[in-house]
């Protein structure tokens, strides 16, 4: 998720901290990331939790960076039903609320318009199918689908793919 969705949780930081973006080292910047996705896309984790994690990480590596990070991430924690519009050109809007680069942003409005873009964008942002290969030397397809039904496990033909199921 942290990887995925990088230019999001940049341009949050970099919106909330006091310091310039070049003058966060790469390891802070990476644990304000994981910390900040914790914040703002994990339910589960309470907010105290993440904040306390990632200062402690911040401590290991950095001592007098632990402030900063748990000013940052305390802030961002504050603000997260009033997070900063992404504010800028289409294609830099897009870029940052789907995490792609930019120019491929601007290629694909530029072959598809704006709103297929978009939606490409946010397609690819969702978590894919899990899919298996068969081993046609042992067993078929058919096969494979009826014994993992029968243990209960959904198993469906991949629609283009021979010999490949998606689990």
């Amino acid at each position: 998720g942290v990887l995925q969705n990088r230019l999001l949780l940049d341009y949050y930081i970099f919106n909330f901290s006091s310091l310039k973006p070049n003058k966060i080292s790469p390891k802070i910047l990476d644990i304000l990331r994981v910390g900040t996705y914790q914040l703002l896309f994990m339910d589960k984790i309470p907010a105290h939790a993440a904040v306390n994690t990632a200062v402690g990480q911040a401590k290991r590596g950095n001592p007098k960076a632990a402030g900063f990070v748990n000013a940052l991430l305390r802030k961002i924690e504050q603000n997260k039903d009033s997070l900063p519009e992404i504010s800028g050109d289409a294609s830099f809007v897009l870029s940052v609320k789907y995490s792609h680069p930019e120019p491929l942003v601007n290629k694909l409005i530029d072959v598809y318009g704006f709103d297929t873009a978009e939606k490409i964008l946010r397609a690819n942002n969702k978590v894919a199918k899990t899919a298996a290969r068969i081993n046609t030397l042992k067993t078929n397809t058919d096969k494979v689908i009826g014994s993992l039904s029968s243990r209960g496990i959904e198993a469906s033909k991949h629609e283009f793919l021979e010999n490949c199921i998606y689990l």
